[in-house]
């Protein structure tokens, strides 16, 4: 039986504009003759032909539905009729490579359009973000980065400012780290100048100023400061005042000593945050003994002895666990003189622990000791040793020590033995420990010692070099920005043994946390002659108080706290 016949498919009417169909034809032979089709080969009978003719007619049907035969490769142009006989082209897209040429690049197309930023579609390999949109104020920046504090750019709604690297932590006039503008509680430093001599009201009695080491103020959290200050006469007295940030007295004088015939110099303080305060004195009526008195709410405790040896240039601290820390010197005669510290609760036991030598010195004497507390109750105690070279040693809240440090720096003299020089010296959130005193090159730094007591950034106090630089003290605020005071006398190459027969100048300066000078060195006051000690306060805020005692008062000058508008 015979296959039956495939009726012959019209061609599609061709699109207007389109050029003619031409038929195509088999190559030329080079010699521009039509080759000639090689013969059929000859048909093989099948013994399945006369069963399965239809089979074959539905095969020869089949391009009828799909031209390409179903295969749809990308980039590929399939045509399709459907069951009413209508025909659709469909493309996909492809990749193709094609070489012109042995030396030719290869060129690529594709139907799928490059990612672009910009599309709103997100390209997971380039892109963080993809908005749509150029605007650079919102949470996707116009070049496909996510907006975050630090990049430069401020997100609306979001961010107050970004300077991209301008932000600074503490810098004046700038974009905080956070992205926002400067407000008091940030870190900043904000600061006013340090006002005019105020006289603090402390009765009639002349105040004597004879004090070796006058740590004469302290600072509570709430922004007040004590000051403490000494009488003698034929009624030695030891006094007490707090006063606001202003200079203004907050409550009456307080009475810590009252004894006839009974000399009494060199009264130290100590406050604690939350506004108790701790003040030791020096006794001269049989031998030097150091006493201390506890003050809470200002209420004076029983007085009591700090040590039953003979001692002098007592230094205070209070923890924040309200535990003391006392420091003092101690020896003389037969005895080298050393550094001795104790540790005890101001209130509950006086008594216990008992003190323990922390120098080690074979000869000569030391000089004044100094204290800085950290948040966390750990502490520094920093001296010099009897050749001026400054020394500190850190301690655990349990009296832990870790050795001694030698800085490298050195104490101011000038004073002539009269006093001793004192060393400046802080503890900063992070741990490093910021020492004032002479280097090398004889000027008056500030000094970082990490927590690990690696020695770091050094920076000048004074840009004018003094012959002496016989008291500083350091001091500073919860982020770690400094004030510093100092005193001075003479300039190098002047021939005086010490102080006493040369000009002198005390100054103030503040300086931010990284070292950084904050404004420039102000004059505090000057004389001629040996300059008076000057103690130095600074409340977690920043609020700083100068003291000193001159011409029988007791002077301050305040440098309050100015938020930003």
């Amino acid at each position: 039986m015979s296959a039956r016949p495939v009726a012959a498919r019209p061609r599609a009417p061709l699109p207007a504009g389109s050029p003619p169909r031409v038929a195509s034809r088999p190559p030329l032979a080079p010699d521009g003759a039509i080759p000639s089709r090689a013969p059929p080969k000859a048909a093989i009978p099948s013994p399945f032909a006369p069963c399965c003719a239809w089979l074959l007619a539905a095969v020869a049907l089949a391009p009828a539905c799909f031209s390409d035969g179903g295969y749809h490769p990308a980039g590929a142009t399939a045509l399709t009729t459907d069951d009413a006989g209508t025909s659709t082209t469909t493309t996909t897209s492809t990749t193709t490579t094609a070489t012109t040429g042995p030396e030719a690049p290869a060129t690529t197309t594709t139907g799928e359009p490059a990612p672009v930023c910009g599309d709103g579609v997100v390209d997971p390999d380039t892109e963080a973000c993809d908005d749509g949109n150029a605007d650079d104020g919102d949470a996707c920046l116009g070049t496909c980065v996510a907006a975050s504090c630090g990049d430069g750019v401020v997100w609306l709604g979001v961010e107050d400012c970004d300077l991209g690297a301008g932000n600074h932590p503490s810098a004046p006039d700038t974009c905080r780290p956070t992205c926002k503008l400067l407000a008091c509680g940030d870190g900043g430093l904000y600061v006013g100048p340090l006002g005019p001599d105020l006289e603090l009201p402390t009765g009639e009695e002349a105040i004597d100023s004879g004090d070796d080491a006058p740590r004469m103020i302290g600072a509570a959290a709430d922004g007040s400061f004590v000051v403490t200050w000494h009488l003698t006469g034929f009624l030695a007295k030891v006094q007490a005042r707090r006063v606001d940030a202003t200079g203004l007295p907050l409550g009456e004088v307080v009475e810590l000593l009252e004894q006839p015939f009974l000399q009494a110099r060199d009264s130290v303080i100590a406050v604690a945050p939350n506004g108790d305060y701790a003040v030791a004195w020096q006794t001269l009526l049989e031998e030097q003994q150091l006493f201390t008195r506890g003050v809470a709410a200002d209420e004076p405790a029983s007085a009591f002895k700090l040590t039953g040896a003979t001692a002098t240039s007592p230094a205070l601290g209070l923890d924040p666990a309200g535990a003391l820390i006392a420091a003092w010197r101690a020896g003389g005669g037969k005895q080298t003189t050393q550094i001795y510290l104790r540790r005890f609760p101001l209130f509950t036991d006086s008594e216990n622990p008992p003190e323990q030598a922390i120098s080690d010195h074979p000869e000569g004497a030391v000089g004044s000791p100094t204290i800085a507390v950290h948040a966390d109750g750990s502490f520094v105690v920093a001296w010099s040793d009897p050749d001026g070279a400054i020394i500190y040693r850190r301690f655990t809240p349990d009296l832990v020590a870790a050795p001694p440090v030698t800085t490298g720096l050195f104490v101011g003299g000038g004073t002539g033995g009269n006093s001793r020089p004192w060393t400046g010296a802080v503890l900063q959130p992070d741990g490093a420990a910021v020492i004032a005193g002479r280097d090398a090159d004889g000027l008056l730094v500030l000094q970082r010692f990490d927590a690990a007591d690696v020695a770091g950034l050094s920076v000048q106090v004074d840009d004018v070099a003094a012959l002496y630089v016989p008291f500083v003290d350091v001091a500073s605020d919860a982020w770690g920005h400094l004030a510093v005071a100092w005193s001075t006398c003479g300039v190098p190459g002047d021939d005086a043994s010490t102080c006493a027969d040369l000009p002198s100048v005390s100054s103030f300066r503040r300086f931010r946390a990284d070292l950084t000078p904050h404004d420039a060195a102000v004059e505090v006051t000057a004389r001629d002659g040996m300059p008076r000690p000057l103690s130095l306060a600074v409340t977690p805020t920043g609020a700083a108080a100068v003291a000193r005692v001159q011409s029988d008062q007791v002077l301050l000058n305040m440098s309050p706290v100015q938020c930003p508008p």
